[in-house]
């Protein structure tokens, strides 16, 4: 007669051993046929979930403590909450931090992949008068990281961006994306940049790819709104303009006050023909970015193929 199947399940844990906070649990199952064969890929799973948690209890961790007991580390992760608002204000304010945290350590690489991911964000997000300044200041704090840490994946993964907007080296950029994600393959950072160097170096199916690994490995994702964003500027590159309007729709609904998500949803209802919402849309990012204009389209979504460009300004 055929044996009985038995089946084992892991129940993992996650726990801050000064609070007892449960920061994470996970259960798995499988059968004990097949355990030892699985054994990696829930290993593999633990790992890729309790990362983002991880830094969410640091941050925590960091302002609970008083300023005039931060270390250089405290500061580090004060600064990456602020800089996950996505606002100018935040993005100052963490700015400020690393500079302190850079002063404090000048070997901590983490706080200088910080600052270029800030500097980073003060160009693409129009929050700088000098966007080509800020896109340098990017590399150059990425370089000074990996000076440090050669297996900084932040600072792959900035120095990749750098690469197209600073040179235009688009194959440069995807091999840089690569070792990042190579390096972190839970990072959720690196896969949503690599979509973006994949959106404009011309693959934006593959880029589609990486944005549904972040969905996937962090649901609290920190810059979702970025991410439905950048899915819709996938589909509007695919010409399915419908996928696009969903998917803008629902990062305006996380972050009505996100400027770039109304270009690609102007582009996208111009395409369907809906030209009244588009003109809205446009006036809402002339609102959020006053020096919005084709000059800032043409700096900050530097397209491989001319045509995305197209698609994206018709």
């Amino acid at each position: 007669p055929d044996r009985p199947t038995l089946r084992s399940t892991c129940i993992a844990s996650l726990v801050d051993a000064p609070t007892g906070h449960n920061l994470w649990s996970g259960r798995y199952d499988a059968t004990l046929d097949d355990l030892f064969a699985v054994q990696d890929e829930i290993t593999q799973k633990i790992v890729t979930a309790i990362e983002p948690e991880v830094q969410r209890a640091e941050h925590e961790r960091s302002f609970r403590k008083p300023t005039d007991d931060m270390t250089a580390w405290d500061r580090v992760m004060r600064a990456d909450s602020l800089r996950w608002e996505v606002t100018a204000k935040g993005n100052r304010e963490a700015i400020a931090l690393l500079e302190e945290a850079t002063a404090l350590d000048p070997h901590l690489s983490t706080a200088w992949s910080g600052l270029s991911h800030c500097h980073w964000f003060d160009g693409v997000l129009g929050w700088t008068g000098d966007l080509a300044r800020s896109f340098l200041e990017a590399e150059r704090c990425a370089r000074r990281a990996l000076a440090l840490d050669e297996s900084d994946w932040v600072a792959h993964t900035l120095l990749g961006l750098c690469d197209i907007w600073n040179r235009r080296d688009y194959d440069g950029a995807i091999e840089r994306i690569k070792r990042a994600v190579t390096l972190n393959p839970s990072s959720s950072i690196a896969h949503h940049s690599a979509a973006c160097i994949l959106e404009f170096a011309g693959r934006p199916e593959d880029g589609l790819n990486h944005l549904r690994t972040v969905l996937r490995l962090d649901p609290r994702y920190a810059n979702n709104a970025s991410l439905l964003a950048d899915m819709a500027l996938s589909y509007l590159q695919l010409r399915q303009f419908e996928d696009a309007v969903t998917y803008a729709r629902k990062a305006v609904s996380i972050r009505p006050d996100y400027s770039r998500v109304y270009h690609r949803l102007a582009a996208s209802l111009a395409h369907l023909g809906q030209e009244d919402e588009a003109r809205d849309m446009l006036d809402k990012a002339l609102a959020l970015e006053p020096g919005f204009c084709e000059r800032l389209v043409l700096t900050t979504y530097p397209f491989r193929n001319p045509e995305h460009l197209e698609i994206l300004l018709s």
